[in-house]
């Protein structure tokens, strides 16, 4: 939900996307690209309502396969630890993996890497390890420090023990960073903090844990992108796919807001429907939206239902309903 919604009207207002079928062939990189440039992305789910318009958006009569947003594609992997000025430039970004890693041997879920002679492989996360913890700087520490962990425990493990310890699984950030952690573990192998979530992340950058894979889905290796099955039987369910066929897709605008929102008024002859009326109403909610700090790029208008825009509730004469 967008701060919007949670913070000026929770429980008032209802976020959605607005999708858009295109019909002209492309690779997912393409579409993705073809998205971000005529619309927002390519299609983020939320939900299962999320995915009811989705469908929605396909043309009558469409069967096919549609690229959607969601891969799992190798620049998904993180570290552990996420302090923004720990890392410079490109150091978020440094890899040294061995050849022919990362090969996701699990397919599914989680995968951690561990740290052997150099080089990185990736993993089961339950598999058990020695692992490098981090201490960053403190005035009893001084600079930070490694800490090499002599007990063998599954990932997650090692990062509940670090954490409540020391700083973090270690990030290994650079290449003199990378040989000292090889000297000191001396050909043993040893859990670090980088990870990834299989399948877990969108086009738009999103992490929606909401799923809709056919079933036995997903299963091939290789093939890294979302589609998502238009037809009378599958609904929309998604399969993996390789990530260069060409392939209809579906874009997304960013989320809409739809607020429902009740005033109480005072005893007043004053209409609210009329629009000095209404466009001061409308000025005070811009006011509150940008005191809530929401600045970028809003275009907030009232929703007329019938002839007016306010409506006065029958329970309570004082009170009025109004959708913007």
């Amino acid at each position: 939900m967008s701060p919007a919604c949670s913070t000026v009207c929770p429980g008032f207002c209802s976020c959605f996307y607005s999708y858009h079928l295109i019909t002209e062939p492309k690779t997912w990189f393409e579409a993705q690209g073809y998205c971000r440039k005529k619309y927002s992305d390519l299609a983020s789910v939320d939900n299962v309502e999320d995915m009811g318009r989705l469908l929605s958006a396909a043309d009558r009569g469409y069967e096919g396969k549609a690229w959607i947003g969601l891969h799992n594609l190798n620049n998904s992997w993180q570290w552990a630890f996420k302090e923004k000025d720990f890392y410079e430039q490109d150091e978020w970004n440094f890899r040294s993996w061995q050849e022919g890693q990362p090969n996701d041997t699990t397919g599914f879920g989680k995968l951690c890497v561990f740290f052997h002679q150099g080089f990185w492989y990736d993993d089961d996360c339950t598999e058990l390890y020695r692992f490098v913890c981090y201490q960053k700087w403190s005035p009893d520490v001084g600079t930070g420090q490694y800490f090499f962990i002599d007990q063998e425990m599954t990932w997650d493990d090692a990062l509940a023990y670090c954490r409540k310890f020391h700083t973090d699984l270690a990030s290994v950030k650079h290449e003199y960073g990378n040989n000292l952690i090889k000297v000191a573990a001396r050909g043993r192998r040893f859990w670090i903090g980088l990870y990834r979530h299989m399948w877990s992340w969108w086009s738009d950058g999103s992490d929606h844990a909401f799923r809709y894979w056919e079933d036995g889905h997903p299963e091939n290796l290789t093939e890294r992108c979302a589609a998502s099955v238009i037809n009378a039987t599958q609904l929309g369910k998604w399969v993996e796919n390789d990530c260069k066929e060409k392939l209809h897709f579906v874009c997304q605008n960013n989320k809409r807001k739809l607020f429902n929102v009740q005033l109480k008024t005072l005893k007043t002859t004053v209409d609210l429907n009329v629009p000095a009326v209404t466009d001061a109403i409308l000025n005070q909610i811009k006011k509150k939206l940008m005191k809530e700090g929401i600045t970028s790029d809003i275009k907030i208008f009232w929703i007329k239902l019938g002839e007016n825009i306010f409506h006065k509730e029958k329970e309570n004469a004082d009170a009025v309903e109004v959708n913007l």
